[in-house]
């Protein structure tokens, strides 16, 4: 009689009971399942990790923002607009992927945005490909590569080599040293009170501004086919200039000691101006073909 009667308590609680260990068994198994559950659009996760580890984020549409932390743990926040998308993440060791997933070709923008947050330790090394949106990274010191179709990408307080690639976004960076090369075809290139000893920036119908000093042996390269170029640099910068444009004008607000050079053929090269600017010590080499080149003073 007894077990009878538990039969049938046991037959009455069984849908609950299943549930509660489907929920179980979910969470325990959630570091390598997808990201994604019927009805949700927000996941957070945290994973511990080491203190150089490796994040690579690949996005659709959306906002990336990364924000470097003291912490050996990555946390994300991933907010999804639609069902028809999920966020897979594999961890390996030290090594963290997160990939936004569609299910289905040809839906619209706004279903195909996931918009991430993540926080990072400070030395990690980011891979960031991001087709549509916009890219945010501050305060890390690892190793950057991002490739950004249409999406705009600024930087702030970035203490590593820097990889850079746009179709049409324009990129910004700030107050950041290591190796920089930025390449866009229309994006426009801005770069504010840089420490770093080695920028190659060029984009092809894109607006290029430098603001800030030029360091002792660095070498700062930058061009561009249309659009401008303009260079605000403190008075006591020290460097050798070398601006030519074919078809634009090339302007200099600030006194340039003359230097000798070899001959060009002037209907090639129809504007240059060669010069050093107290003692010469950085390399500035800015190259156009019908855009106006400009360095003044900060």
């Amino acid at each position: 009689m007894f077990f009878n009667s538990l039969k049938g308590k046991f037959e009455v609680l069984r849908p609950v009971l299943l549930a509660a260990f489907s929920c179980a068994l979910v969470f325990c198994i959630g570091d390598v399942s997808p990201l994604s559950a019927a009805g949700n659009d927000r996941f957070e996760k945290r994973f511990p990790v080491g203190a150089n580890p490796t994040v690579i984020v690949t996005n659709d549409n959306g906002v990336v923002t990364v924000r470097g932390t003291p912490r050996n743990e990555v946390h994300v926040v991933a907010t999804k607009r639609s069902s028809s998308v999920e966020i897979d993440t594999e961890a390996m060791g030290n090594r963290l992927r997160f990939d936004t997933h569609l299910f289905e070709k040809n839906m619209k923008p706004q279903e195909r945005t996931v918009d991430y947050v993540l926080e990072v330790p400070e030395k990690t090394s980011l891979e960031i490909h991001n087709v549509g949106g916009r890219v945010r990274v501050d305060g890390v010191n690892g190793g950057l590569s991002i490739d950004a179709l249409n999406s705009s990408i600024e930087l702030n307080d970035i203490h590593g080599s820097m990889i850079l690639r746009s179709v049409s976004g324009n990129m910004s960076v700030a107050r950041s040293s290591g190796r920089i090369e930025a390449n866009s075809i229309s994006g426009d290139l801005q770069f504010t009170d840089l420490s770093s000893q080695s920028v190659d920036g060029s984009t092809t119908s894109g607006n290029i501004s430098f603001e800030g000093n030029f360091y002792d042996n660095g070498r700062y390269t930058l061009s561009n086919y249309s659009g401008f170029i303009d260079i605000a640099t403190p008075a006591d910068s020290s460097f050798e200039l070398d601006a030519r444009s074919v078809k634009g004008s090339v302007q200099s607000e600030i006194p340039l000691k003359s230097k000798a050079h070899t001959p060009f053929n002037p209907t090639i090269m129809r504007q240059s101006l060669l010069g050093i600017y107290n003692d010469g010590a950085a390399s500035v080499h800015l190259s156009s073909f019908s855009g106006k080149i400009r360095i003044r003073k900060k």
